[in-house]
């Protein structure tokens, strides 16, 4: 007999890494477009923001 309560779980952990995996992968692109440099100038100036 399925565990539905552990396969609800299992499926949201697998929602929120792919949400962390989406995020990873827009950061990436933003490196790749502004180069690592002003990407980092950028991320620096909104946390002191």
């Amino acid at each position: 007999m399925a565990d539905q309560a552990t396969a609800d779980l299992l499926m949201e952990i697998l929602k929120m890494e792919d949400g962390l995996v989406d995020w990873a992968e827009m950061q990436r692109t933003q490196i790749v477009q502004m180069g690592l440099e002003n990407y980092l100038a950028n991320q620096a100036g909104g946390a002191a923001g």
